[in-house]
């Protein structure tokens, strides 16, 4: 009996260690930037890289994670030209990102988070 209750814990060890961390980033983006890709790309995620379209100013990814946290990169580009982007970290959260402006040149982007692991949340404090 006693082997049967530590193989079912260590196999309840091993699956946790093994599981899945899903999250969701739902955004906002200028009517400028209307039909660009929008894609995240994470060296540790278990997609590696997932990307999705503009629609109507608006953009939602998913996906999952292996770890808690994972640093990643969002990447705007269109007609494969390079926009702007942003570092940040991915978690088992809804995360919401509005890009206000983006500067290809010297990659100086404005972004507001909300939600996202590790960045201290920017409200508009304006009525």
């Amino acid at each position: 009996m006693k082997k049967i209750a530590i193989t079912i814990l260590m196999i309840c060890f091993c699956l946790t260690l093994s599981a899945q961390h899903k999250f969701s980033i739902s955004g906002t983006i200028p009517p400028q930037y209307k039909g660009a890709d929008i894609i995240l790309s994470s060296e540790n995620a278990a997609n590696t890289q997932i990307s999705t379209k503009e629609k109507n100013g608006k953009f939602y990814l998913s996906g999952e994670t292996k770890d808690s946290y994972e640093p990643a990169y969002l990447d705007i580009q269109k007609d494969n030209k390079h926009l702007g982007g942003s570092f940040l970290f991915i978690g088992p959260k809804d995360m919401k990102i509005q890009i206000v402006k983006l500067n290809e040149k010297d990659n100086l982007n404005d972004f507001k988070f909300s939600n996202v692991p590790f960045v201290k949340e920017k409200r508009n404090t304006s009525v």
